[in-house]
């Protein structure tokens, strides 16, 4: 669910983080603390391989052609 391409920071004071095309409110994705961070980060060795779409709303775990990309553009 995409909600276009607006500042976020528009959306700091408010419990959504924009409206989809269909004019619902988007609810912010649930951030887990800092002792949920570190559990993930001892019980899944891949856990650096994950980022946050904030365009869609959603966490993605990057595939091995995706960090070989990466890992091309940042040698040059």
């Amino acid at each position: 669910m995409r909600t276009g391409n607006v500042p976020q920071h528009w959306y700091d004071l408010y419990d959504h983080k924009g409206y989809s095309v269909d004019g619902k409110a988007v609810t912010k994705m649930v951030e887990g603390d800092e002792l949920q961070k570190f559990i993930e980060r001892q019980s899944d060795p891949l856990w650096w391989a994950k980022i946050t779409d904030y365009l869609n709303n959603k966490q993605v775990k990057l595939s091995t052609a995706d960090l070989d990309l990466l890992r091309r553009v940042r040698s040059g």
